[in-house]
């Protein structure tokens, strides 16, 4: 159950809208909303809700919405009558606007946390408060919401100066100024961000273009605070401190096993390893666990730790390069690199620095040429699968529904979460769920283009050349999930094989097990036999099988 009021007034359950009524009926919800838990007198209802233009008979009209969304609530939301007023009962952290203002509360109480604090209640704004309702009274509250949203912005602003990612705030903090050209606070930070980035120039124009624009709309010169910014600014002075960067992404919420690996990456860095590269198939949770290691040894690095997301697999474009950080110690996380010749030509930027690379390409270039220490991340045990679904979950009860849920996501991090949000989302048994996943990858759709297990995987098949894309969907149809290069060599019809399944094993859509032997897991084998059912005739699929059509399709979509 969530209550939104920081956009249009709406009711979700499950994710789904509830008809609330017309305007008039939200009107009066937004209003007992506002003070959920308190008591509101029915005059004070009245008057919030029609202001001046009072209706003959309105408490009855009050009373009549009441009973509607009485109705149409929730059994663990009720609107109780008491002492002439009525009191709404919720958690008020089921309601956005509160919620945000218990947020803003907490980033001041935790200095540590509060860049994230904030990140999240300014992420709870769908839009202007109570958009599609108006009353005096909600038009008050409404700009009093925006002034403190605005606050707040700024000081998650200075925040994030402080940690020194001025460069990445920089995009954000002109558009803001674009809407609020005559707030000498934020055109301090657009100032400062400039500076730190190297463009002194720009930073005296832009303190320049304030002070023209207060002078002609409010016949006024720039504070005291802006005038000793300015002043530093056009000085150079050394006083005005550039603050280590602090770039890494939040770590993941919950981490469970990795222990072989977290012990690799210690060691590398013990070793004086200048880069590391942090390799594994489509979903396994190479990010996760760079992130996770980044942040715990991020004391180790006294200068800043940087984050560059290359998007070397996926949509988008690589996220821009920080400026020359050569002879500091600090950590480089180069996350979703395409290969080798995408990440050399920047580690001379980063002379002196611990570079860690993702990548879904196993990185042997880089490991040969350039010295990299290789850290190889495989799917994870069937103890530590279960391990993440509990800690997802809270709990998860030893039984055949469960130990089938761990089997059918192939020890796969990625569909483990997916199936772990959906049934936090649904409440549904784990039996239901447990045959939602005999289905095939329908079931691995978290709604989004990176938790959706096609998708994910498409991003690797499409790095493929055309014969190894080729042979890939041939591996789809066959009846287990070992296969040897000579089986490969009767599916594809080629004894020329090997090239192409060093092409598959390069970018992790196999697993070389042993010299001449190799292993797809039954996601990506599932996945591998939709691409087949897709690119070829029923003729032509007959013709390749070694065993019956049906029967080896049915293998490959339910990991039997």
């Amino acid at each position: 159950m969530k209550f939104g009021l920081l956009g249009d007034v709406e009711v979700r359950v499950d994710g789904r809208v509830v008809d609330i009524g017309h305007s008039r009926q939200r009107c009066v919800l937004a209003v007992l909303l506002v003070e959920a838990n308190r008591l509101v007198p029915v005059d004070v209802l009245v008057d919030r809700v029609w202001g001046e233009s009072v209706p003959h008979r309105a408490r009855n009209a009050v009373a009549g919405y009441v009973s509607r969304l009485r109705q149409v609530l929730p059994d663990e939301v009720r609107i109780v009558g008491r002492q002439g007023g009525y009191v709404l009962t919720a958690d008020p952290m089921s309601v956005d606007l509160h919620r945000f203002h218990a947020l803003v509360e907490r980033a001041r109480a935790q200095p540590g946390e509060a860049v994230a604090l904030l990140d999240e209640a300014l992420g709870l704004w769908r839009g202007e408060p109570f958009s599609t309702v108006d009353t005096p009274w909600l038009a008050g509250v409404r700009t009093a919401l925006e002034a403190r949203r605005f606050a707040a912005l700024l000081d998650r602003n200075d925040l994030v100066l402080r940690q020194g990612r001025h460069a990445e705030l920089l995009a954000e903090l002109d558009a803001t100024a674009a809407a609020f050209p005559l707030d000498e606070r934020l055109a301090g930070q657009v100032m400062l961000a400039l500076y730190r980035c190297g463009r002194q120039a720009d930073a005296l124009l832009r303190y320049e273009q304030v002070r023209l624009r207060l002078a002609d709309e409010l016949g006024a010169d720039p504070g005291p605070d802006l005038r000793s910014l300015h002043k530093k600014i056009l000085t150079a002075d050394l006083a005005l401190p550039v603050t280590a960067p602090r770039q890494l992404p939040a770590p993941p919420r919950s981490f469970t096993g990795r222990g072989r690996e977290l012990a690799a990456l210690d060691a590398a860095l013990t070793r004086g390893h200048p880069i590391v590269a942090l390799t594994g198939t489509a979903g396994v949770g190479k990010t996760a666990l760079a992130l996770h290691w980044a942040h715990r040894v991020a004391d180790r690095f006294p200068d800043g730790q940087l984050y560059v997301n290359l998007r070397g697999f996926g949509p988008g474009e690589p996220m821009a390069l920080p400026d020359l950080v050569a002879g500091k110690r600090m950590l480089i996380l180069l996350d979703n690199a395409r290969d080798a010749d995408q990440v050399r030509p920047l580690l001379s930027r980063f002379a002196g620095c611990l570079v860690l690379v993702t990548s879904r390409d196993r990185l042997t270039g880089l490991v040969a040429v350039d010295g990299a220490h290789p850290v190889a991340l495989d799917l994870l045990s069937t103890e530590d699968s279960h391990d993440l679904l509990a800690d997802r979950l809270g709990r998860l009860a030893e039984s055949e529904a469960a130990a089938e849920i761990v089997r059918r996501c192939a020890g796969l991090p990625l569909a483990l979460t997916v199936v772990a949000a959906r049934i936090a989302c649904t409440g549904f048994p784990l039996t239901e769920i447990a045959a939602e996943l005999r289905g095939g990858l329908d079931a691995f759709d978290g709604g989004d283009s990176a938790t959706d297990l096609r998708a994910v995987f498409s991003w690797s098949y499409h790095a493929l050349g055309p014969e190894a894309a080729r042979l890939f969907r041939l591996l789809g149809l066959h009846s287990g999930q070992d296969i040897s290069a000579e089986t490969a060599a009767t599916l594809s019809g080629t004894p020329q094989v090997r090239p192409l399944l060093a092409e598959l094993t390069r970018v992790n859509l196999l697993a070389e097990l042993r010299p001449g032997r190799y292993f797809l897991h039954g996601l990506l084998r599932a996945y591998a036999a939709e691409l087949a059912l897709d690119w070829f005739t029923a003729e032509h699929l007959d013709v390749q099988l070694c065993s019956p059509r049906t029967q080896s399709l049915s293998a490959a979509t339910t990991g039997h």
